[in-house]
């Protein structure tokens, strides 16, 4: 049945990776792929690749979290097999943050279907040498396809049967994908931030987790906290404080470049902010902010902040009442809230 032969190749694929992580395993190739992206991108650190990857593999490569996955979906899947029919699904990935477009990889081909991914080029090496390593695992996954430029994708799609696309991008992204491919079903996602509801009595190590939730990716991520609600009259010091006490990226020159120029023009323009020393919080700024710089928002009570959560609804990713976890996503925990294996059924 392919559901089991699926777990077991994915599962094995967690524990190979797993393995490459914690230095017991040598695998070249994930190495080259490791240093490919630090160049061509130097927000892709060391450090933020590893965990990306490491998050991937305990939420998503995990034997009983994809058996729970596939529990849900039990009798509904055409198991069809991996690769056999050559019914594709299209992948138009973003490139914020270390392989962002896995989870769709992963349910492309739970449903049987190959994946043709269009990769970002902020984010073209990871994924193909993770998918090289599956195939390796079990070679009927040695169909899925590779591109890093839009001409070829789109001849891709025209000269095959492409029965999805996914696509994650900028709002004006996603229509224009909806356009160029009027008769493919389209799952398309564009821009969304995410807020943290501050009740202004936070121990520090609530505040050190919303700081991890706040800053890792560099704030990058739709599932990152860019917007902070607040109670009035709260006191910022002690938050400051905490979230000043970040050396990984304190010390990040590519980083603090971004930081100063976000400063620069704040200053220019004369936008009041308070100053971390390498992040900007901004009074009423919406939640689409530059790295370097975190909004927050005044509530006079619960019913005020509850309204604006339900006034931002169809712009926010995620409202995050405890923190830490933000980008630690289950892998039922889909982007936007929109069942991904569903739509991908619903188009078969």
């Amino acid at each position: 049945m392919y559901e089991r032969q699926f777990i077991n190749d994915f599962s094995t694929l967690g524990e190979v990776l797993r393995e490459w992580l914690s230095g017991g395993k040598r695998i070249p190739a994930m190495d080259d792929a490791f240093a490919a992206s630090e160049r061509s991108n130097v927000l892709f650190t060391v450090h933020m690749q590893k965990y990306a990857l490491g998050a991937i593999c305990d939420k998503f490569l995990e034997y009983d979290s994809l058996r729970n996955f596939f529990e849900k979906y039990a009798g509904t899947l055409p198991y069809t097999g991996p690769c056999t029919e050559r019914r594709y699904a299209g992948i138009i990935m973003a490139g914020n943050i270390p392989l962002v477009g896995f989870h769709d990889f992963l349910c492309v081909c739970a449903c049987g279907l190959v994946p043709a991914v269009k990769l970002s080029h902020k984010d073209s090496f990871l994924l193909p040498a993770i998918a090289s390593l599956l195939a390796g695992i079990n070679p009927a996954y040695g169909e899925i396809a590779f591109f890093d430029d839009r001409v070829k994708f789109d001849a891709f799609v025209r000269a095959n049967r492409v029965d999805a696309i996914i696509a994650t991008g900028s709002d004006a992204t996603s229509r224009a994908v909806g356009e160029k491919y009027p008769s493919v079903a389209l799952l398309a996602r564009g821009s969304r931030y995410s807020v943290a509801f501050l009740r202004g009595c936070e121990s520090a190590e609530e505040l050190e987790g919303l700081r991890n939730d706040i800053f890792l990716y560099y704030g990058l991520g739709c599932r990152n906290v860019s917007l902070l609600l607040v109670p009035e009259g709260y006191d910022f010091s002690f938050l400051v404080k905490i979230l000043s006490d970040t050396a990984w990226i304190s010390g990040d020159v590519s980083y603090l470049n971004i930081y100063r120029r976000n400063r620069a023009v704040a200053l220019m323009e004369d936008i009041p902010f308070i100053d971390g020393g390498f992040f900007l919080l901004r009074e009423n700024a919406d939640g689409h902010v530059p790295a370097g710089v975190i909004g927050y928002r005044y509530y006079r009570d619960v019913y005020d902040a509850e309204r604006f959560i339900s006034s931002e609804r169809d712009s926010l990713q995620k409202v995050y009442r405890s923190f830490g976890h933000a980008q630690l996503p289950e892998i039922l925990e889909y982007a936007d809230g929109k069942d991904t294996m569903a739509f991908l059924m619903g188009a078969l």
